[in-house]
């Protein structure tokens, strides 16, 4: 993931971002080609179109019309790698901006302007309050899974989900990320004030028509991951055992959140085996095991399901 920095910002981008929809997309594409900009944020959602005028909040939407001409040869970087998303940190004094910009959104014509938008729906943007905590490099494919999902063939396209809205609003609605978020969560987070999983599905299913949710479906990325942790050989007192995702790595030394951790049991001649029920976005986990007699001498694995899949053993 490339990380771009841009520090000052001009007065036009500077509007951008105050105006909840920042960020900047980037150019030379060639005609026809798409770019994107996405930005999540924990409580607001922004709509843009194209020509500079700012609307006002409306249930909660900021809405506005934004010409996108200027800043359009900014990041030449989305032009070498359209396929790839890429990750700019947009800053003006204290306030800074994550970006998560994907080459392949918006439709540019050939004076490099914006001309099409995919508008997004309360289904989608539901699925992008539920990718927010995500590593940036992991957005895409999460919601292309999701998209498969809930699509009637399983195509896991999420360009393509969002261009099943027949309204075809000249239009785009992104949740915005801010920096503090971005750098922050670790773990999924799904926040819909006012509305229920059922509600979201039922008037995205209504509104595209196109779209078919199976039956018992839940709005929930998880899985199983199966446990089996054998330490006898090396432990030979009383321990207890934490499985923990909030935790943080300063040389060989581990700061811990236990209150948040997906396990915590005595372990039993130094051993156990289980599953664990985990969020889609936990893709690291520490394995602290503490020794009653002798705490100072904790074991510590680290786990990453990247590298070991839906298995933890030890």
């Amino acid at each position: 993931m490339n990380i771009v920095e841009r520090k000052p910002i001009d007065l036009a981008i500077i509007l951008l971002l105050l105006c909840a929809i920042g960020g900047c997309i980037g150019s030379p594409l060639p005609p026809g080609a798409v770019a994107g900009l996405y930005r999540w944020d924990d409580r607001q959602s922004a709509v843009a179109t194209r020509t500079g005028q700012v609307l006002e909040e409306h249930d909660g939407y900021f809405s506005g019309d934004f010409d996108f001409g200027d800043v359009l040869d900014s990041y030449p970087e989305l032009a070498e790698t359209p396929d790839q998303p890429l990750l700019i940190k947009a800053c003006e004094e204290e306030l800074c901006y994550a970006v998560i910009v994907f080459g392949d959104f918006f439709q540019l014509n050939e004076e490099g302007r914006v001309t099409g938008y995919a508008s997004m729906n309360s289904l989608t943007t539901a699925m992008a309050n539920q990718v927010m905590a995500l590593p940036a490099e992991e957005v895409l494919g999460a919601l292309n899974i999701l998209a498969g999902r809930l699509t009637a063939g399983g195509d896991a396209d999420y360009q393509a989900f969002l261009r099943l809205d027949p309204e075809r609003k000249p239009q785009h609605e992104a949740l915005l990320l801010n920096d503090r978020v971005f750098a922050a969560a670790q773990r999924l987070v799904v926040e819909a004030p006012g509305f229920t999983v059922d509600k979201l599905l039922g008037e995205s299913r209504i509104a595209t028509e196109d779209l078919q949710v199976p039956d018992g479906f839940v709005f929930d990325d998880t899985y199983v991951l199966s446990v089996d942790i054998d330490v006898s050989a090396v432990l030979d007192e009383k321990a207890y055992l934490s499985i923990c995702s909030e935790y943080s790595q300063t040389g060989s030394d581990y700061e811990i959140n236990f209150d948040a951790c997906q396990l915590s049991t005595p372990l039993v001649g130094g051993r156990y085996v289980g599953e664990l029920n985990l969020t889609g976005s936990t893709t690291e986990l520490l394995v602290v095991i503490l020794p009653l007699q002798s705490p100072e001498d904790a074991l510590y694995y680290p786990w990453s399901r990247q590298q070991s899949g839906d298995r933890l053993r030890i």
